[in-house]
């Protein structure tokens, strides 16, 4: 019987983490499993304990908890938004509720420890805080397991020579093509307006944004501007366009944000919380904002951030060898609190062991009888996405083929690689205990 089930959602966001959960865990004498939230695996897997990316109601737990033998089990929700809008946080959508209370819960530090607490009124004893273990990849130690800056040159045939500044893009919004997107499943009035609200800045933002690249590329060609997407967004015909009529701009997808970061000479976003990969990994960033973002709708850590707001400063600032990081040290702290890898690990691994040996305080409910519907939904998205059947699909069908097709390319590959790397690593490194 299989001891902890790892599941993650998106590849380039959570693959690496839930590799890396594994080897620590393995190196206490657990056994583990990595599997796609859409994975056959799950039809022959029974784990005492489910790691889930996510946990916000009931209907959630049933979702984590969809195994062949239906059963109560424990989870333990890593909560993968933690650093979120006035907005959101006023809507209590990322509060757990119902049956999704009584998993235990992952919090980075003591922002998120507040809210689940007197927000969610979540035990203290489902709540631990042991930190972003994320985030520990951003220590120098793991840079040894990264391409270096010849192997990704030569892969994507970017000048090795030239300066690299990397975008971290967040505009997930901005290829939706109609509003009327959001009315299939957004019934609730106030999260309608805060959504199309929410997609036209991001669509004025991105709009800007693009021209300043390009009118810098053009001045700059010995510099090289590397859109990387986040992982929800489509990469639309305006990217690849401008891609293919400015020879120094890259949009790429592909490796987590830590590989792009350990490579960038200098570092650009918009509104993402990927500015705590940044500041962890010792290196600054601008802020670019040329399109105000509403105080209830920007990212809380970012309300009083330093940004650029027209083309001229972003050009200057460019040119600034010396940028001061645009966030201050103790907002950081406030969202993610101040722990050495060592410390997060050690932290991480007794939290797990006290759900081990606790199961019945954090077990949740059990999918059962929709676990064959699931399994069925399962097998279609897997067997569809190999056989690209979302070419001929229409409407969300085609859409979530063709999102299961993206998330499992290259899997394979990338799991095995990044196993062998973090087993090496807890293999030369002390007990974490």
């Amino acid at each position: 019987m299989l001891d902890f089930a790892i599941v993650y959602e998106h590849k380039n966001r959570e693959l690496e983490t839930a590799c890396l959960i594994k080897s620590l865990l393995e190196s206490k004498g657990y056994t583990c499993e990595v599997l796609y939230i859409f994975s056959l695996k799950r039809a022959i897997c029974n784990p005492k304990v489910v790691i889930y990316p996510y946990l916000y109601s009931t209907e959630a737990c049933k979702e984590a908890n969809s195994f062949l033998v239906s059963q109560k089990r424990p989870v333990i929700n890593l909560q993968y938004e933690q650093v979120i809008t006035k907005a959101a946080e006023d809507s209590g959508f990322y509060y757990p509720k119902g049956d999704a209370k009584n998993a235990m819960h992952i919090t980075w530090g003591k922002s998120s420890t507040d809210r689940l607490e007197n927000g969610a009124g979540i035990a203290k004893t489902h709540i631990s805080q042991v930190g972003n273990i994320s985030l520990t990849l951003n220590d120098k130690s793991f840079k040894k397991f990264y391409l270096d800056k010849r192997q990704m040159s030569e892969k994507y045939g970017i000048s090795q020579n030239s300066k690299w500044h990397i975008f971290i893009s967040s505009f997930t919004f901005v290829t939706i093509e109609s509003k009327k997107n959001f009315d299939k499943d957004n019934t609730d009035e106030s999260e309608f307006i805060y959504r199309n609200d929410f997609l036209n800045i991001s669509r004025e933002s991105r709009k800007e944004i693009l021209r300043w690249f390009k009118d810098y590329c053009k001045e700059h060609n010995d510099e090289t501007i590397i859109y990387r997407p986040h992982p929800n967004e489509t990469i639309d015909n305006t990217l690849v366009k401008m891609q293919e009529e400015i020879k120094n701009f890259y949009v790429i997808s592909e490796y987590s944000i830590r590989q792009w970061i350990f490579l960038a000479d200098s570092l650009l976003t918009w509104i993402s919380t990927s500015i705590a990969d940044i500041f962890f990994a010792e290196k600054s960033c601008l802020i670019l904002r040329p399109k105000d973002v509403p105080v209830s709708y920007d990212s809380e850590m970012l309300l009083t951030a330093e940004k650029i707001k027209t083309k001229e400063d972003f050009f200057d600032k460019m040119s600034d060898t010396k940028q001061n990081f645009p966030v201050s040290d103790e907002k950081i702290r406030y969202y993610y609190c101040n722990a050495t890898p060592e410390k997060v690990f050690s932290d991480f691994t007794k939290c797990c062991e006290h759900v081990y040996e606790n199961k019945e305080e954090y077990e949740v409910e059990t999918s059962g009888n929709k676990f064959y519907a699931t399994l069925l939904y399962n097998i279609l998205l897997s067997i569809g996405s190999r056989i690209k059947l979302y070419k001929i699909t229409k409407g969300l069908l085609s859409e979530r083929l063709k999102y299961s097709y993206k998330e499992n390319r290259n899997v394979r590959g990338l799991k095995k690689k990044y196993i062998k790397n973090f087993r090496k690593y807890f293999s030369d490194t002390v007990d974490v205990r």
